[in-house]
């Protein structure tokens, strides 16, 4: 069962051994959700991160090795969530949300999860919504 939404800048923390935290790690290898617009956003930093090197056998590799480790749980985008999303762009310039933190966001209040994220500014809009920001740093 998911517990926590988690947003591509944990991943990529994990990644990128930017942070080094045992207990998060197994949380978002077994107990996580991930919106299918933030996991294409991890697959698009990995690519940016070795575009000299990338091939359709490269980013097939990338995609079948985040699946097996970080993102066994990709959740589809749907009306709901869309509609979250639409909701969210009122605090879009307030917070400097993109789509991608718009969609992450929305699937933690859709799912009534809370929401893992390296963006400090997202704390702050705990006030002006209901979801459960917890920062990896």
């Amino acid at each position: 069962m998911n517990k926590v939404v988690v947003d591509s800048s944990v991943i990529l923390a994990i990644i990128n051994s930017e942070i080094d935290d045992d207990k998060l790690e197994n949380l978002v290898k077994h107990d996580s959700v991930i919106c299918s617009v933030n996991y294409t956003e991890i697959l698009s930093k990995l690519v940016e991160n070795t575009q000299d090197k990338i091939t359709n056998k490269n980013i097939d590799e990338f995609d079948r090795l985040l699946q097996l480790t970080y993102c066994k749980n990709i959740h589809q985008t749907d009306n709901e969530l869309n509609s979250l999303v639409g909701l969210l762009s009122m605090y879009r310039k307030k917070y400097n949300l993109s789509l991608g933190d718009r969609y992450c966001i929305a699937l933690g209040a859709k799912l009534k999860l809370p929401v893992y994220t390296a963006d400090r500014v997202w704390v702050n809009l705990k006030a002006d919504y209901d979801v459960d920001i917890r920062l990896i740093r």
